[in-house]
């Protein structure tokens, strides 16, 4: 049974129209747009089923800005955005039928049996499956089945609306505006989901047995393995949120000869609602504001100086830390507008040189409101009091969560050099060299003393982490007229490198033969896993009689029965056992150090052609959870069938260890580096060719068409895990522009 021919389709078909209007007069400015998006999903619609499961989302966008001069000095700006969602699909989600899809053996039932006309799908499953169903009976998943057995409707609504006014206030001095800005976004959900229980059946195996071809007839599918029904069920869900933005500034431009002089003054402040909380701490307004200042200095456009201030509060540290200050400083030399540089200005048409150094604030820290607070759950545990024979039992108060009292600002203290180059007047180059210390990480403590009865998720944070971040930016923009600019080409690229190392947080003082084990020093997101050493030959047993293999006594011995074919892992240690004390920080992180991107666009008598490719690089990728014989049986991946080790095919180099079934637990399901892969790619983002004539342009257009990379199990996109999140889809676009 292919499971995903089953459910999924090859190509679907999905719509988009736009209109925008720009017009206006002296006094008034309006732009008007609408927006259509009709987008459909990737899954098949069964004509036995009474519904119609495939995802179908209308999009509706509607904007419209309006803009005035109420006086020469004053200007006026309304702005209003909404959105409308309608969207209908199978009740489960298509990254979870996709999941499913690998969850799902495909050779021990079929999707449904034949119709026996009694207005009812008959799914197929078998019993002994590892979920518990109607009366505990094991079954295994039907992806179809949960695909067909519901739909889902759901209605969203997002509106914005802001209004601002700027006043000059050259009354008082030139250059001089007061700014005000009050923005509102409301954003409502409504969904009703109907679904039945799917009724299960399974083929007698004696009957089927019976049959030398395997054959089997209507009448030989046993009674329906649980109680399903037909009958919908009706489920509704609500949700939404509000958030207001509230913006003063006040804005200073000046010019005086070659003095250019700046200064912007800023006060924000921000308040979000959840608008159907579910608990005390949701129905708490979320509440941030800050101010924030910038003086700038310009000589002559060739001495450039900038300072910036914020003093920003966060309703995440109690009184007394809530308010953090900020403040970075910039200069800038920009040589090519000096005199002497008159003769080079036609090759190096601009040469500018920069540096900061700043510090910035995170308060977003360990996912939760109020950190600082402990919580305490007032009937959270039971003691007894009394004798054994005759005693009480009563319910009193305990710790759910330490408050990270002292709790503060992440700090990070950023330098930054760069440059800005042009040459030929058609060739741009930016480059950025830059270094970070972030200190003061909310992080949880790893060595509290078991004695404390402090111990797994309840164990307190601090701002115990630190961290260097270092990294080059690098973008490249060349633009270059040929044939009297009748052919206009446009190259550009950019690459990013950014590395992260752990520079302290805590962790138990290891000796120099655990000095693998500390994270100190490693960068973030890397896997923790065994090395790999091969994998077991025969030689590396000694056989009894009755066939039982032994390890020899000189090779480390492993918390696993292992035998040959199995994966073999090294002793880091030295201790001649393998166990956890031997994992290390393996590969390169999960999260690319290196981001680049690279196209090109060119037009030529109304003909434009346009590539774009993106890739990342420096980044690994573990498989996990891809063995097909364990407690619950699953699809099998292509590679394993293709290349696993046996005692018919001893290959110490195969894909795939020694085949173990019946476990949920392994010496081969273990992290290592068996299972790190490469996780570098690159992909053809986009590409477009068109062709203009007069005020209509026709456009063909592919998103994710190429896809380059040393792994082929599933996108490397993806990353880390069994590749069942849902893959980036290859998109085509036709479309129509008119402009009159």
């Amino acid at each position: 049974m292919d499971w995903q021919d089953v459910l999924f389709k090859n190509a679907s078909y999905n719509q988009t129209v736009n209109l925008n209007v720009t017009g206006g007069g002296s006094k008034v400015t309006y732009f008007l747009n609408a927006t259509f998006n009709n987008d459909n999903g990737m899954l098949k619609s069964d004509p036995q089923n009474k519904f119609n499961n495939n995802i179908r989302q209308q999009r509706y966008s509607l904007q419209g800005n309006i803009v005035a001069d109420l006086t020469k000095t004053t200007k006026v700006a309304v702005r209003l955005n909404t959105q409308i969602l309608s969207y209908g699909g199978s009740r489960y989600s298509s990254g979870d039928l996709y999941s499913e899809v690998f969850n799902s053996p495909g050779v021990l039932f079929p999707a449904y049996y034949p119709d026996m006309d009694d207005d009812r799908i008959r799914f197929g499953n078998k019993y002994g499956g590892p979920h518990p169903q109607d009366g505990n009976v094991p079954l295994y998943h039907n992806p179809y089945a949960q695909m067909v057995s519901g739909y889902k409707e759901r209605n969203e609504s997002t509106t914005i609306a802001s209004f601002d006014i700027a006043q000059k206030l050259n009354f008082i001095t030139e250059g001089l505006t007061v700014k005000g800005l009050i923005s509102f976004k409301n954003w409502t959900s409504t969904s009703v989901t109907r679904d039945f229980q799917p009724t299960f059946y399974e083929v007698d195996p004696d009957l089927i047995a019976a049959n030398p071809d395997l054959t089997y007839s209507p009448d030989v599918i046993k009674p329906k393995l649980n109680a399903g029904r037909n009958a919908l069920n009706t489920s509704t869900d609500a949700s939404g949120d509000r958030l207001m933005n509230i913006q003063l500034s006040l804005d200073y431009a000046r010019t005086f000869g070659k003095h250019d002089v700046s200064g912007l003054i800023v006060y924000l402040q921000r308040n979000y609602n959840n608008n159907k909380p579910s608990n005390f701490r949701e129905s708490l307004p979320n509440r941030y504001q800050g101010l924030s200042g910038r003086f700038t200095y310009g000589y002559d456009g060739r001495y450039l100086a900038e300072v910036n201030l914020g003093y920003t509060g966060s309703e995440n540290f109690e009184k007394g830390s809530r308010f953090g200050l900020f403040p970075a400083f910039a200069l800038g030399y920009n040589i090519s507008r000096e005199a002497f540089w008159k003769p080079l200005e036609d090759v190096v048409s601009n040469l500018k040189i920069r540096g900061s150094w700043g510090i910035v604030g995170n308060s977003s820290i360990d996912g939760s409101r109020f950190p600082y607070l402990t919580e305490v759950n007032l009937s959270g545990g039971s003691f007894q009091f009394g004798s054994v024979d005759s005693h009480h039992s009563m319910s009193g108060a305990t710790i759910t969560k330490y408050g990270a009292v002292g709790a503060h600002w992440e700090k990070g203290k950023k330098l930054n050099i760069g440059l800005d180059l042009e040459l030929f007047r058609s060739l741009s180059v930016t480059a950025d060299v830059y270094r970070e210390i972030r200190d003061g990480i909310f992080m949880q403590y790893r060595t509290i003393p078991t004695e404390s009865g402090i111990l797994g998720d309840n164990r307190p944070y601090a701002n115990i982490g630190k961290v260097k971040n270092k990294g080059i930016d690098l973008t490249v923009d060349y633009n270059k007229g040929f044939l009297n600019n009748e052919l206009f080409i446009n190259v550009k690229g950019s690459f990013t490198y950014a590395k992260n190392t752990l520079l302290d947080r805590d962790e138990p003082p290891y000796d120099e033969a655990n000095r693998y084990q500390s994270e100190i020093g490693k960068s973030l997101n890397l896997e923790k896993g065994y090395v790999a050493d091969g994998l077991y030959a025969e030689s590396d047993f000694t056989k009894d009689a009755n066939g039982n293999y032994t390890l020899r006594p000189d090779l480390p011995k492993s918390i696993y029965d292992v035998m040959p074919g199995d994966i073999k892992y090294k002793d880091l240690n030295g201790d001649g056992m393998l166990d956890g004390n031997d994992q290390a920080l393996i590969g390169n992180p999960t999260v690319p150090q290196i981001v680049y991107g690279f196209g090109a666009s060119a037009t030529y008598k109304g003909f434009d052609l346009s590539v774009f490719f993106q890739g990342v690089g420096n980044t690994s990728l573990m498989m996990k959870n891809i063995h097909p014989f364990g407690t619950q049986y699953t699809q099998l991946y292509q590679f394993i069938a293709d290349d696993y080790w046996s005692e018919s095919n001893p290959n110490p180099n195969a894909a795939y260890p020694r085949l173990v079934s019946g476990v949920a637990d392994h010496n081969n399901y273990q992290n290592s580096t068996y299972w790190l892969r490469d996780g570098r790619f690159m992909r053809l983002k986009n590409a477009e060719i068109g062709y203009t004539y007069k005020f209509a342009r026709i456009y063909l257009a592919g998103q994710n068409l190429l896809t380059f990379s040393k792994f082929k199990n599933w996108d490397p996109e993806i990353g880390s895990g069994r590749g069942l999140a849902y893959p980036p889809l290859r998109t085509y676009s036709l479309g129509f522009q008119f402009t009159f």
